[in-house]
């Protein structure tokens, strides 16, 4: 027989007394209601009181003794005196968690300690609104304004870089390599050799798209950054509204760009790679308009396009940002 101490041997003794005395479940599976739970080997109905009260203290008692600290005492003691002033630096909420940690997790003192702790955080951290109402803020503006809620300008083209990081060094113009070096030396075609890795040359055409997604420094201001900083396609659809509007089959009324063309003028002094994908990116966006045109899921639209100019207009303007956003 294995060695139990006497307090486990009063436990089970308590337990085998309890047993006995329970009715006995009346569910169609032999189950208690209680033992279909998540978390049944932790229910109470399983022991009797005497087995949870001794379960509760070695509980305690495992995870050790608390030691109070005169200055712990005196953070709660001012949170509870400037409960809209709380000095973090005094450590209150920390040892609460701490505290928090030692308790049963059923009891009620430490459900009322974790609803305190998550109202506290909940009411610290602002809560900005989800979304604007209104067919300015229905879809992305053509210059990235718009995108951060609180932040409107953030990311929007013609603001200046933001630097998340420490500047260290600047190199000169006078001290960069000639740019016909740099082309002859990493991008001149030789002879063909398969990537060791599988790459497809069409990785650095991606690449190249993603580049001139996210930068297109101004001359006359260096600082500043005349497309917007997310990557949204800017090289097809332009980096502002007029230059999307260039791009556009307005006059069709069908969300439509004009055939294979995209914005960005500066990818044709580039390998032609970059400048097909936009074209075929170009095609897939007027079959992404012409099919929910098609599909005309809420009936707002006509195929053929109103007559109406101003219908015409806003039927164009809903489809092509629908299938931009699609895109």
């Amino acid at each position: 027989m294995p060695n139990i101490s006497p307090i486990q041997a009063f436990s089970l003794g308590a337990d085998a007394a309890y047993l006995a005395k329970r009715p006995l479940p009346v569910a169609p599976d032999g189950h208690y209601d209680w033992q279909t739970g998540a978390d049944a080997n932790l229910s109470p109905e399983g022991h009797s009181g005497i087995t949870n009260l001794i379960n509760r203290v070695e509980s305690v008692k495992a995870k050790g003794a608390l030691h109070p600290d005169p200055r712990v005492v005196g953070a709660f003691l001012d949170t509870v005196i400037n409960p809209d002033s709380v000095d973090d630096r005094k450590g209150a909420f920390s040892a609460g968690l701490s505290i928090l940690s030692r308790l049963p997790p059923d009891s009620e003192l430490a459900t009322n300690m974790s609803n305190s702790a998550i109202s506290l955080l909940y009411n610290t951290i602002p809560h900005p609104p989800a979304a604007f109402l209104g067919p300015v803020h229905s879809y992305r503006q053509a210059d990235g304004g718009g995108n951060n809620l609180q932040y409107p300008d953030c990311g929007r083209a013609g603001t200046p870089y933001a630097r998340s990081v420490q500047g260290k060094w600047c190199t000169p113009r006078s001290s960069l390599p000639d740019a016909g070096l740099v082309f002859d030396t990493i991008l001149k075609a030789r002879d063909h050799q398969a990537h060791p890795g599988g790459n497809s040359s069409l990785t650095f055409a991606f690449a190249s798209l993603v580049t001139h997604s996210l930068f297109r420094t101004d001359f006359s201001n260096v600082n500043v950054n005349n497309t917007s900083s997310y990557l949204d396609l800017s090289p097809l659809y332009g980096i502002n509204q007029a230059t999307q509007d260039q791009v556009r089959d307005k006059a069709a009324g069908r969300g439509l760009l004009y055939p294979d063309t995209f914005s960005e003028e500066r990818l044709l002094l580039l390998p032609p790679a970059p400048s097909a994908l936009l074209v075929i990116f170009n095609r897939n966006h007027n079959y992404v308009a012409d099919t929910i045109l098609k599909i005309n899921e809420r009936k707002r639209w006509s195929d053929p396009p109103p007559t109406d100019e101003a219908r015409r207009a806003q039927q164009d303007e809903e489809i092509f940002q629908t299938a931009r956003l699609i895109k």
